[in-house]
């Protein structure tokens, strides 16, 4: 998506978070999609992109049909270091990710849910 906004995209570097929490999961969903118009423009308005982008940028996303893309959404779960109940977290954090991993795999196949 940068390479049709900007003239010189750049890659974000991800940084450390700093914290005393302990690291459980550390993953990287990775897909490939074509997104139609309405579906790329939705994905570039969750970014803070949308804020930063100039009127005549944003024309350029706005002229394509379709779109092919690689997504890579990075998820790190934390908790305590000494939980109540590690178990029950570790779960019930295992649950939300497969929901994620599901959402990122699937998106190509089905758009219904914008």
């Amino acid at each position: 998506m940068k390479a049709v906004l900007y003239d010189i995209p750049y890659e974000n570097i991800m940084e450390d978070i700093k914290t005393d929490l302990q690291l459980i999961q550390d993953e990287i969903i990775e897909n490939v999609v074509t997104l139609d118009q309405e579906t790329l423009y939705q994905l570039f308005q969750m970014t803070p992109y949308a804020y930063k982008t100039s009127i005549e940028d944003k024309q350029r996303l706005l002229d394509i049909q379709n779109f092919r893309c690689n997504l890579s959404v990075p998820y790190s779960a934390y908790m305590k270091k000494h939980p109540v109940d590690a178990f029950f977290i570790y779960t019930h954090l295992h649950d939300h990710l497969a929901s994620l991993r599901y959402l990122v795999l699937h998106l190509e196949y089905d758009t219904s849910f914008h």
